[in-house]
């Protein structure tokens, strides 16, 4: 794919392209997109749905932290200070009991913000061509969100099975040594680069095919 369309689909889905920018150690994502344009239309809007599920598991995440945080600062209040000036309610319990549930809310707190931290973003790893359709792999996805993920990645690799991995215009499976889709036109030139290639082994045939 172009850079420029690389590029811009990584700045539109920036979560689900995280690791883009990583090294060949961590991710095959280094390499980029590793197909033709006429599939980037597919991938835009595969990419935007699984980006609308990032939204909301950053946004769940955010609410999480809230909560967490406003549990922490209660269950850091001493409710027995309030409540001792009221003489009503006045017991030797009320010290252990504000103990009790200062434990409690603070320890909720600690609970709901470990969640929030792990929280799991889906992150494309590789997309590339194989077998002349997408291959989109990703890393973990959280299990309120999988089926629907895998469905639209299912989605994406049957529509490019029928759509010109050049152009984009509807396309089919071609065979002759690497498997691809492509449409008649497209088809047709690659058939005359092949001829040309053959035409120059004649004459150089260090060079030529097997």
């Amino acid at each position: 794919m172009n850079p420029e369309k690389d590029k811009e689909l990584c700045e539109k889905y920036p979560i689900l392209y995280a690791q883009r920018d990583k090294s060949m150690q961590d991710t095959c994502m280094c390499w980029g997109f590793e197909c033709g344009d006429g599939w980037a239309r597919i991938i835009d809007e595969l990419s935007a749905k699984i980006e609308d599920v990032n939204r909301e598991i950053l946004a769940d995440q955010k609410r999480q932290w809230k909560i967490a945080e406003w549990l922490g600062t209660i269950g850091g209040f001493s409710l027995g200070a309030s409540l001792g000036t009221i003489p009503l309610v006045q017991t030797p319990l009320i010290p252990i009991l504000t103990a009790l549930l200062s434990i409690l809310l603070s320890w909720q707190g600690i609970r709901l913000s470990r969640r929030a931290r792990d929280r799991c973003f889906v992150e494309a790893s590789q997309v590339k061509e194989k077998f002349g359709t997408i291959r989109f792999y990703i890393g973990p996805v959280e299990s309120k969100y999988d089926d629907r993920v895998y469905e639209w990645i299912d989605q994406a690799e049957e529509q490019s099975s029928k759509t010109c991995e050049h152009c984009g215009a509807p396309g089919k499976e071609r065979s002759g040594g690497w498997i691809l889709t492509l449409c008649d036109d497209c088809q047709k030139k690659r058939d005359a680069e092949y001829d040309k290639y053959r035409e120059q082994s004649k004459h150089h045939p260090e060079d030529g095919l097997e």
